[in-house]
Parts: structure tokens; sequence; C-alpha cells
């Protein structure tokens, strides 16, 4: 079971070029930000307050990922021990949910702290967006927003040794011209609000904007390098502990005075949806494209929001968003006429065929999946001095000492 993937769906009886895929993907994933916050207006109209209620329930969903991964693990040692009796086995990275053959990469036991941190960067990340809207004004969240892109850009540039060039740059600049234009006409429309403590809410925004920066590239790394159901299964796991503290420090008056009619629970659901498949779809993404890229794309859905707006409320849309929509359009066409920046990394020497630098001293590198509990006391730092000397010696970056 797959999660669903608009690009290979409609790839199935149209052949679809990278660029489209990738173009296609991105602004699914946009739609579906943009469908909360419609679904978060309308729990916010019924005064039903408690958005990190709402991220409890989709960590949990995201936990289930790591039953998938058991599961495509068990069968995956099945198919190795049969293969250990020479019979015939037919490596279907389809079925074992690989996007290369099985032999090009060893499975990596990765250290459950690097996931304990990722899933605390993407809780965070949330927290800090929808606290500083009690002190900002929502013109100031789009803004500084964009702060979460050069961050992308810079974090890429020195831990996955991505390297950009002027279309890149250009098309990112396009893109954020894009948003100032939905920006302008929000204050031309008179939609911004003044409020107090203003430099709280900024501070509070970049903060976010750094966290989903971090969050962001740390996914990219794993589900290139690791696994993907991995990856969210463990953040969904750590995230819902987290989640859950913050939800009953938070959240709890905002349970209590809630009212849980039938559009409540309809718009908690539709919530949640949107927000599982928008991170299952991102990991599809980020396996195939780069962070930037990704978060270039997600510029379009304040234009999409205001669609639904149009649908839901009457709401008149502004021409300016049609512009908007067409700089971002631009941009993201113009970024994606240049050789993707890790493959540009990697020409120069500059990024690492296989895992990073600054992930292997998280990761052993296992032969089979099977291989995992053997590898424990050796990843938990013991004694022996083969364990060590198998630690430091990475098999990944020399693969005829590792087959010997």
């Amino acid at each position: 079971m797959h999660e669903p993937n608009v690009s290979s769906v409609i790839g199935l009886v149209w052949p679809l070029s990278g660029t489209t895929k990738a173009l296609l993907l991105g602004q699914l994933i946009s739609l579906l930000i943009a469908g909360t916050g419609v679904f978060a207006t309308i729990l916010a109209d019924n005064n039903a307050n408690f958005p990190l209620l709402l991220n409890l329930f989709n960590y949990f969903l995201l936990s289930l990922f790591l039953a998938r991964k058991v599961l495509r693990d068990k069968k995956s040692q099945q198919r190795t021990d049969l293969s250990s009796f020479n019979l015939s086995v037919t490596d279907d990275p389809v079925e074992t949910g690989d996007r290369v053959s099985p032999s090009a990469l060893p499975p990596l036991l990765v250290n459950k702290w690097v996931y304990v941190f990722a899933a605390f960067l993407d809780v965070e990340a949330n927290f800090l967006v929808l606290l500083a809207y009690n002190y900002t004004n929502i013109t100031s969240v789009m803004l500084l927003d964009c702060f979460t892109i050069p961050c992308v850009m810079a974090l890429s540039y020195f831990l996955l040794g991505c390297r950009y060039k002027a279309r890149h740059g250009l098309g990112v600049v396009l893109c954020i011209v894009g948003l100032i234009v939905i920006v302008v006409n929000d204050v031309l429309d008179g939609n911004t609000n003044s409020q107090e403590n203003a430099l709280v809410g900024d501070l509070l925004c970049i903060g976010g904007s750094i966290f989903y920066a971090s969050s962001n590239v740390i996914e990219e790394t794993m589900v290139k390098y690791v696994d993907k159901d991995e990856y969210l299964g463990y953040v969904g796991g750590f995230g819902v502990v987290i989640a859950f503290v913050q939800c009953m420090i938070f959240d709890l008056h905002g349970m209590q005075q809630a009212r849980f009619s039938s559009t409540v629970l309809l718009a908690m659901v539709g919530f949640v949806l949107c927000l599982f498949f928008m991170y299952t779809n991102t990991t599809s993404y980020l396996q195939e494209s780069d962070a930037t890229l990704f978060n270039l794309s997600l510029l379009t859905s304040d234009v999409y929001a205001v669609v639904f707006t149009y649908f839901f409320d009457g709401y008149l849309v502004s021409w300016l968003y049609f512009v908007a929509f067409a700089l971002v359009m631009c941009g993201l066409l113009l970024y994606h006429s240049e050789k993707p920046p890790l493959l540009l990394g990697k020409e120069m020497g500059l990024a690492a065929e296989h895992v990073p630098s600054f992930l292997t001293q998280f990761v052993v590198p296992l032969s089979s999946p099977a291989a995992e509990r053997d590898a424990k006391p050796r990843f938990a730092g013991a004694s022996d001095e083969r364990g060590r000397a198998q630690f430091q010696y990475n098999p990944i970056l020399d693969q005829s000492r590792h087959e010997s």
C-alpha cells in the first residue's frame, strides 16, 4: 500500500516529465496546505481552537508507517532467506518500497535521537508560527515565513553540498516577488490589523522559519538516503509524545470550551486528512526534488486559500492574486530549468554520492534489515575493537571492500 501521489496516478495514463511531476506534486501539497487553512478557519468560526490536538492526531497517523516498515522488512527478510537457498527471487523495488535496486545501497541503522530531534523541530515549528499569530498580523507572518527559503538554501549548501546557479536565484526572487504581491494586495484591502507586541510575534515567526528549514533539510536527507517509512513513522511516534504534552498545556482550555457539533467534527477530520496527506506526499516530493523547491512551491497556497474563500464565503478574488500565482509558477519553472542543486554539488565533488558527511556519525551501515539487531551493540558503543572499527569504516564509500 502506497500513499496517494497525484503525479504517479496521472502518469499511469499520461507519461509525465520530471519537471511536470514535480510541479504537479508541489501544487498538490500546496492545495492540501490551503485546505488545512480552510478547515482551520471553519473551526475558528465555531470557537473550536485546539490546533495542537489536531497535530496530535496527524502524528498518530504518521506513526502507523512504522507498522508498514516492519511488514515490509519482514517480507524482505523472507526473500533474503529464500535467496540464501539459491532459489529464484525477483527483487521488485516497488513491492519493497525502495526507490532504487535493493542492492544499490545497504540499509542504515539510524540513531533514534535523530528522529527525536526531527520530531521536536517539526512540532515546535508549527507551534511557534501558530503562537506568532497572537502577537503580530497575518501580513508579517506571511513575509517572515519566506525566511524559511534562504535558511533551507544555506543549510543545504553547507550540510548537503548543494550548489546553486543564477537561474536558481532568479527563480527564488520571482517566487518571493509573487508573495510580496499578495501582501501588497492585503495592505491595499486593509486586511492587516495592528497588534501589540508585534516584535515578539516577528521573532516567533523567524524562529519557526528556522525550525521549518532545519526540519525540511533533515527530512530530505532521511528520505533520500535512509527510508521514507522509517522517517514518517518515528517522527510521528515521537511527535505524538511531544504534541500531547503541549496539547495538555495549551489546548486543554479550548477543548473544554468547544462544542463538538457535526460541523466541527467534519472540519477536524478534513484538517487532519489534509495535513496527513501533505506530510506523506512531501516525503515523495523530497525523494525526487529538493527542500528549496518544495518551499517555493508552497507559496501558491495563499492563492488557493483565497480561491477557496471565494467559493465558501463569496469573497471577490482580487486580480493581483492571479498575478502572484503567475509569478510564483514562472519562478518554479525557472528554478526547475536548471540542474538540481544536489546534482551540481555531486558534479563538483562537494556532495556525497550516498550519505552526507554530517549524517555518517549518526548511522551504521547494515548488510540487510535482519542484521539490525547484530549492529545495535556496536552502535551503542560496545567496547570490542572490531565493533568500533566497523562503525568508523563506512562501506558505503567503498563498495569493493564492503562486498569482500
